[in-house]
This record gives structure tokens, C-alpha cells and sequence, in this order.
């Protein structure tokens, strides 16, 4: 027979234990829900889209799944993340402060731009590049809108005489 202590024990040693199964419970959601695997680009049983840590939705975790699918050419998926790294954090920075005392370049425009270029968008891809030269000069940057400049005067004639042809047939 329990004594009335021990009871008391007992009972405030089982809500202990009932409010731990709980609180674990919500901890271990929490955690799954801020992390979910993302396996919209995989290429040789290779996951893209993966952030290094926990996914927070912030700037930063964007950005980096952003460059995660540019490294498996998933580019609709990380012009998606950059659009939503952008709209939080606008500006392209080096070295801009993420969380604590961590660091990092930033240049969504310039990633933008990167890929507007690799799938032959070279409008779009000068629009971006030019404003991440603008916010923030990068070597990276303006190289690769001079090979845009270089590929416009390379297609120009060929276009302007395909519309000739149009226009006068």
C-alpha cells in the first residue's frame, strides 16, 4: 500500500514523465517541419536544394538552396529561392552578416543573372548582372556581362538579317 507521500510521488512522477513524451513530441515536429528533405532536384543519386543546417526560411537559407540547385542545374528551383531571398534581403553585399558571427558574399542578382545566361535568357541575364554591379562590383559579374555584350554582336546580324528576310518576302 502506497503511503500518501509516496503517492503524491508517484502521481507528480508520472505527469513528469506524461509532460516529457509531449514536449518531445512537439520538439521532434518542430524540427522535421523547419527541415523538410527537399528532393525536387536529385542527378546521379545526388540531392540538390539542401541547406547545410537547419532551414529557417530566412535570406540566407534560401540563398544557399538556391546555389545547391545551380550546382545540379536545377535552375527553375533556385531562380525560385533566389526570387524569395530577394524579396527579403534585396540588396547583393559582400560579406553580409547571416546569424551571430557568421558571414557570407551574398549576389542573388549576380546568381540570377548566371543562370538567365546559362539557359540563353540574355536579356534578362544583363538586366540582373547590371544590377549587381550597381548594388555591389564583382569581378564574376562583370565578366560575364562582357561575354553577354560579346554574344549579342555575334547573333545581331544574324538576327537582323532573319528579319529582313521576314519583312521583305
Amino acid at each position: 500500500m502506497f503511503h500518501s507521500n509516496n503517492r503524491l510521488f508517484y502521481i507528480g512522477h508520472m505527469k513528469l514523465i506524461r509532460y516529457s513524451y509531449i514536449i518531445g513530441i512537439f520538439i521532434i515536429s518542430a524540427i522535421s517541419c523547419a527541415n523538410p528533405e527537399n528532393s525536387k532536384c536529385i542527378k546521379n543519386n545526388i540531392i540538390f536544394g539542401k541547406s547545410d543546417g537547419l532551414f529557417t526560411s530566412r535570406w540566407y537559407d534560401y540563398y544557399e538552396r538556391a546555389l545547391s540547385y545551380m550546382k545540379g542545374e536545377c535552375y527553375q528551383y533556385a531562380i525560385e529561392d533566389l526570387n524569395k531571398a530577394i524579396q527579403i534581403e534585396y540588396k547583393d553585399e559582400r560579406w553580409v552578416k547571416t546569424y551571430g558571427m557568421h558571414f557570407m558574399d551574398y549576389f542573388p542578382h549576380r546568381e540570377k543573372g548566371i543562370i538567365h545566361y546559362l539557359i540563353g535568357e540574355y536579356y534578362y541575364a544583363e538586366k540582373e548582372l547590371s544590377l549587381s554591379i550597381e548594388q555591389e562590383i564583382s569581378a564574376k559579374a562583370e565578366i560575364l556581362q562582357k561575354n553577354i555584350l560579346l554574344e549579342a554582336k555575334r547573333y545581331l546580324p544574324i538576327q537582323i538579317n532573319y528579319f529582313l528576310q521576314i519583312a521583305y518576302h
